[in-house]
This record gives C-alpha cells, sequence and structure tokens, in this order.
C-alpha cells in the first residue's frame, strides 16, 4: 500500500468508526511515512487469534493490529 493509499485507507476507517478527522493534523501526516517498525513479543495464541480474525476481515494481520491500535488512540484522545 503506498502512502496516498494508506492515508484515503485511515480516513475512511475513521469515518466508518465515527470519529472526527482533524484534517490539519491529517495533512501533517500526510508527510510521515509509516517506515518506524517495532518488535513486540505476544502469546502464541493471542497472535493466532489475532491472525484468524484478520483472515476473516480479509486483511493481513499487520494491518488488523495497526486498526486496533488507531482505534485505541483515538478513544484515549477522546478521554482526555
Amino acid at each position: 500500500m503506498n502512502k496516498k493509499d494508506e492515508i484515503k485507507w485511515l480516513e475512511a476507517y475513521a469515518k466508518k468508526m465515527g470519529y472526527k478527522i482533524n484534517y490539519a493534523e491529517t495533512e501533517k501526516m500526510k508527510s510521515l511515512r509509516s517506515d518506524d517498525k517495532i518488535n513486540l513479543r505476544l502469546p502464541k495464541q493471542l497472535k493466532s487469534s489475532i491472525q484468524d480474525i484478520a483472515k476473516e476481515k480479509n486483511i493481513p494481520y499487520q494491518r488488523y493490529i495497526k486498526e486496533i491500535l488507531i482505534e485505541a488512540i483515538a478513544k484515549e484522545k477522546t478521554k482526555a
């Protein structure tokens, strides 16, 4: 997925989830690339569950993890 497609996907996902998009922040994010990597150790059972759900959604499991993180961060930001 290229940067433009990723931004379109993120905007569509935010709209679908009922989040209000801060377009100033979106413009800022357009200049950023998803090039930072993390290593994360998970129990095998948790990874397997994530993969199963992602498979049902017909998306890669890494993208599903990203969706979960986006949703969690958005919820935390609305609390503040």
